[in-house]
């Protein structure tokens, strides 16, 4: 990919915010450990993975859309980044081994979360 790391940039924003001590709400700070933990995930099953790269076009799309537009074509973004994203899966051949034994894999080897962790504590 071309973006940076989606865990390296979380940290970092999460470390600005530990220094400057700035309160996030609970809700918040659940959704940001579990995108880490998702971008983890994500590594383990596809190392090439990066969630920042797949995440461009739409982020792209919403910032040159007005808001109302966006809405209604969400779902349609939403319907051909999936094609895209299965099409790229294909390609780079971890889908041909089955879904099934990918996750075993990746239950089979723990996910390491300390970075993540250690930067809200």
């Amino acid at each position: 990919g071309t973006a940076p790391d989606f865990g390296e940039v979380v940290r970092g924003i999460l470390a600005a915010v530990r220094t400057h001590r700035v309160r996030l709400g609970s809700n918040y700070m659940t959704l940001i450990i579990n995108a880490l933990c998702l971008d983890a995930m994500a590594r383990k099953l596809q190392p090439s993975y990066n969630v920042l790269d797949a995440s461009k076009p739409l982020l792209e799309l919403h910032a040159r859309t007005p808001r109302r537009l966006f809405s209604l074509l969400l779902p349609v973004a939403r319907f051909v980044k999936a094609r895209i994203d299965a099409r790229h899966a294909t390609c780079a051949g971890w889908c041909a081994r089955g879904i099934d034994e990918a996750l075993t894999d990746a239950a089979a080897s723990p996910l390491d979360l300390a970075g993540p962790v250690q930067v809200l504590f």
